[in-house]
């Protein structure tokens, strides 16, 4: 018996708190560039460094900085609408935890996160390419973050004994975190159905 999935009070309250928050303070971090750029350029052609150009440059950048967020906000609804017939029927007993859009060998899909597995479902299911696949947490060794120059991240990693696969995904540490956590339930789990057997 299948089911469509309900997501967990969790999922809003993390996408909410976390990932709001950071899209917030990409934006801030894009308008204080944007205004020490304006200010510099502002200066090298002739301006001189007083009251009225810092002002300018203040509103460059929070121009610049509007403009991008709006940019942002219609790029990540654009890419949702792209992905909405990527949907998870989930199993009896299983919630959806976390998921969100991610890329896998150069494939983008949809990653979800559940209380049984981790499922890679990919836009278009007939490409040539790799299909969807699960991976159930009990065959999950460990989670690593994939970064950039080493220091920048940018995905997770999912070891497992007989393949290691790599995600491209938004809010690595927090996807990290969150398959832990459902590691660490679903191990307590099996441990104590072990320890009621006996």
């Amino acid at each position: 018996m299948y089911t469509r999935g309900v997501k967990s009070p969790l999922v809003f309250t993390l996408k909410s708190k976390f990932m709001n928050n950071q899209n917030i303070l990409l934006t801030l971090i894009l308008g204080s560039f944007f205004m020490i750029m304006a200010y510099l350029l502002l200066v090298v052609f002739g301006f001189r460094a007083q009251l009225d150009t810092v002002y300018l440059a203040i509103l460059i950048g929070l121009i610049c900085s509007l403009l991008s967020g709006i940019i942002m906000h219609f790029r990540v609804a654009r890419l949702k609408q792209q992905f909405a017939g990527t949907n998870l029927i989930v199993k009896k007993n299983e919630a959806i935890i976390i998921d969100g859009m991610a890329n896998f060998n150069n494939q983008m899909g949809k990653l979800y996160l559940t209380n049984q597995r981790i499922v890679f479902l990919p836009k278009i299911s007939n490409s040539a390419k790799e299909a969807g696949f699960n991976i159930v947490l009990s065959k999950i060794e460990s989670v690593m973050i994939l970064k950039t120059a080493n220091f920048i991240p940018k995905g997770i990693i999912i070891k497992s004994p007989l393949k290691e696969r790599s995600f491209e995904v938004d809010y690595a540490d927090d996807w990290r975190c969150l398959i832990e956590w459902q590691l660490l339930l679903f191990k307590s789990k099996n441990e104590m159905a072990k320890t009621n057997a006996v």
